[in-house]
């Protein structure tokens, strides 16, 4: 009778925990937030090809002078009235007698050799995802006609897109102007950027880029 009544408390005891237990709420583990890092940008555009002399950080330079080479100075680090920062480029060009009455510069890697024929060494850059090619520019006196281009350079490893041109009379104001990529095949761009003129000129151009 002892050990019953012994066993009967105990249980009673037991049960009773048991109750109590339930009646706890269990404790919930919370994490720490963990912030996520904003995607890294991976596009390259804008991409320069002029800004300012000496830190523009483009491999491309003024090297594939064309037709009356010798009647070309050039200058691309011209300090006064720049539109952008601290310098821009100067051009002027003057025909020579016996010269073909035309000329012009390309932009083309810097590594690439003019003497050799453009477009036979692997230098272009891939700029697909380029809307356009941007640029600044004003004329001496104003009235200057001048075309601008980018591609057009032939050979087996030349330009991935046909030459863009726009041909615009300049005035005495910086002025911007673009020329269209939409669409353009950019993979392999070897000639970024060019001027030619075909009567004699002075001007400026400053701020090129693929945008």
């Amino acid at each position: 009778m002892f050990y019953r009544s012994i066993f009967g408390i105990c249980l009673v005891i037991v049960m009773g925990l048991c109750v109590a237990c339930r009646s706890i709420p269990a404790k919930v583990s919370t994490a720490t937030p963990t912030e996520i890092p904003a995607p890294t940008a991976t596009g390259v555009f804008p991409f320069p090809i002029y800004t300012d002399w000496g830190v523009s950080g483009s491999a491309f330079v003024p090297s594939g002078w064309m037709g009356d080479a010798g009647g070309i100075t050039l200058d691309d680090a011209w300090a006064e009235n720049p539109y952008e920062g601290e310098t821009c480029i100067h051009i002027s060009y003057e025909p020579q007698s016996e010269g073909p009455g035309w000329a012009g510069v390309y932009w083309l890697p810097s590594r690439l050799d003019p003497s050799q024929d453009w477009g036979s060494q692997v230098d272009g850059k891939s700029l697909n995802g380029a809307a356009r090619l941007s640029f600044w520019a004003r004329g001496a006196e104003g009235g200057e006609p001048v075309e601008f281009f980018v591609g057009g350079i032939e050979g087996p490893q030349g330009d991935s897109l046909s030459k863009k041109s726009l041909t615009v009379t300049l005035t005495p104001e910086w002025r911007e102007y673009s020329i269209n990529l939409s669409g353009a095949d950019m993979s392999r761009v070897v000639g970024t950027f060019g001027w030619a003129a075909a009567r004699k000129v002075e001007f400026w151009i400053d701020e090129v880029r693929f945008e």
